[in-house]
């Protein structure tokens, strides 16, 4: 079961490569950094009923999805967080760190590139080895078993594995304590650049609302820095369907059209 479980992670891992993705379309490889159990949700929806060291998510399409992972501890420790999809094959890895009790959820997409030679021969591998197990599990418990070389008696299976976990609540905007704490960041840099820097990655980290981005947007000195980073948050802010309140950030009237032409090209 193990060596099943061994050989079936690394296909998981190695075999998305090879999958034929229409344009557009996306998927998703989850490994675990040092083989944790965990559950996945994508958007709330639970991907694997048994808790898993490898997940293989696909029928995705280019856009921005919330994760949310939960490990198979005594705890059932969660993190959600939201990632923006490419085209093709997304790679990510999960880390768990016991004495904080946190969850860390990183892209590894480069890799992953060295693994293309191996594919092969692990898919020839997999294959046998779950021929094997299949029969196997379709023998009556205490029947022997013929790939023994004594026919010993198949040993009753274990127990099954604890039910999955509920889905985690749905994403929250940022709260006040953390938002003040990003804006004292930003207002704290001298510089423009580090300040959008500073903005983008944290509008990466938390969900914002258009209000929140608006007093983020406000930090800033020049009227083009202010419309970059606003267009770079439209994908991840919590409620983009008051976007419309951003025009009181800008003086000028041609940067309300750029931004309001760049939402309409991100709705097609």
């Amino acid at each position: 079961m193990k060596m099943r479980k061994f050989f079936a992670s690394i296909l998981l891992c190695l075999g998305a490569l090879f999958s034929f993705a229409q344009p557009q379309s996306a998927s998703l490889v989850i490994q675990a950094d040092q083989h944790e159990m965990f559950w996945i949700f994508v958007n709330n929806v639970l991907q694997n009923n048994d808790p898993s060291e490898a997940v293989f998510v696909n029928n995705l399409t280019t856009g921005v999805y919330s994760i949310s992972v939960t490990m198979n501890n005594p705890s059932q420790t969660s993190m959600t967080t939201q990632i923006q999809t490419h085209e093709g094959k997304n790679y990510y890895s999960v880390s768990f760190d016991p004495y904080n009790n946190r969850i860390t959820l990183r892209c590894v997409d480069q890799d992953v590139q060295m693994a293309n030679s191996m594919v092969g021969s692990f898919m020839q591998m997999t294959a046998q080895m779950n021929a094997m197990y299949e029969a196997d599990v379709n023998r009556p418990v205490g029947q022997p078993d013929p790939h023994h070389p004594q026919g010993a008696p198949v040993p009753t299976p274990a127990p099954g594995m604890a039910p999955p976990p509920p889905a985690p609540a749905g994403p929250m905007p940022c709260n006040d304590h953390d938002f003040h704490e990003i804006k004292m960041l930003i207002a704290n840099e001298t510089f423009e650049d580090k300040k959008l820097t500073i903005a983008k990655q944290a509008t990466q980290a938390e969900w914002l609302t258009v209000d929140q981005l608006a007093e983020i947007a406000m930090l800033f000195d020049f009227e083009n820095t202010k419309l970059e980073y606003l267009k770079f948050a439209y994908d991840y802010c919590f409620d983009p369907n008051k976007y419309y309140k951003l025009n009181k950030v800008f003086e000028f009237s041609y940067s309300i059209e750029e931004l309001n032409d760049y939402i309409q090209s991100r709705r097609r």
